[in-house]
């Protein structure tokens, strides 16, 4: 046997090619996921799937924002699917297919930046209580997802340096303040 062979699923015999995902069930599993609660706290444990679905037809609490269906619910079923394409080697079923999202899809709120006179109360309030990390909430704030992944993986390379790159920034920040 080779490795291929042994970590390939075991698919029951009765599956055939109709059982193949195609873009329709990609967007029947989109339309289900209409009336999904967006807390978990509204979807029970003892309760089925199918059953918070009907549970939640009247949509009396919150559904997912189109956010977190798109890049959570969808992205992994599509993963899923892709992963099974590589063993069985089938094509993409999703080639060109543009999915349809509800309405009750909520789109991502957009978020305001803090501004700079918002920013100097919280770095004064920062400083005034001694502690560092305080402080440095609002340079924290100007780092991007991106920059503070990089840092992490920098501090665990390199904390010296890092400490360093702290202390800069928060000299040049001090800086620009009095300049002001």
């Amino acid at each position: 046997m080779t490795k291929k062979e042994v970590e390939r699923p075991v698919v029951p015999q009765q599956w055939s090619i109709r059982s193949t995902p195609t873009a329709a069930n990609l967007q029947v599993f989109i339309a289900l996921m209409e009336h999904w609660p967006a807390e978990e706290r509204h979807r029970p444990a003892h309760m089925s799937p199918r059953e918070i679905l009907v549970d939640n037809a009247d949509l009396r609490f919150r559904p997912l924002k189109r956010s977190a269906l798109e890049n959570g619910y969808v992205a992994t079923v599509r993963a899923i699917i892709r992963y099974g394409m590589t063993f069985y080697e089938s094509p993409n079923p999703f080639h060109g297919a543009k999915p349809r999202y509800p309405a009750t899809a909520a789109p991502r709120q957009s978020t305001e930046p803090l501004s700079s006179e918002q920013k100097n109360r919280i770095f004064r309030a920062g400083v005034e209580s001694g502690l560092l990390d305080e402080a440095l909430l609002p340079l924290v704030d100007d780092l991007t997802g991106r920059r503070l992944g990089l840092l992490v993986h920098e501090k665990l390379l390199k904390l010296p340096q890092m400490m360093q790159h702290w202390a800069n920034c928060r000299m040049r920040f001090c800086l620009h303040l009095v300049s002001e």
